[in-house]
């Protein structure tokens, strides 16, 4: 096994003007943001979503020295101040509950998500109240 490669991080930009496309990201945020002595290249748009609320996120990868400096500021975009948050995803296997694998590559057993024994969601018997105070 060889030495795992380094992650790129990852920065999730808030509530972004509807104008603002990955496409144009990039110019956008080092042209309005010049005290942020940004380069081109220091950052790399990759994809915008659209939040449950209908607000528009951006998220993008940025050098660990330009993650500092954006955690710690906010972004101007448009007529808008944006605030800037760390982008994790972390996948759950619906099968075992377990973390960094999908079901389909699953070889564990399956595991209810609600009390943690060994029989599917479907048929947990556990009580609300159990559950709810085993999370906390």
């Amino acid at each position: 096994m060889g030495i795992p490669k380094l992650r790129i991080p990852r920065l999730v930009i808030h509530n972004i003007p509807d104008d603002i496309t990955f496409e144009n990201a990039e110019r956008k945020i080092l042209d309005q943001n010049p005290e942020l002595n940004l380069n081109a290249g220091d950052l790399q748009a990759k994809f915008c979503y659209v939040t449950k609320n209908n607000r528009k996120n951006l998220v993008i990868e940025v050098s660990s020295q330009v993650r500092r400096d954006l955690l710690q500021t906010k972004i101007k975009l448009g007529w808008l101040m944006c605030k800037a948050h760390d982008y994790v995803v972390a996948s759950r296997c619906f099968k075992c509950s377990r973390f960094n694998h999908r079901f389909r590559e699953c070889r564990g057993e399956g595991t209810c998500p609600l009390c943690a024994d060994r029989h599917q969601k479907k048929d947990c018997t556990a009580s609300p109240s159990h559950t709810s105070s085993s999370a906390a």
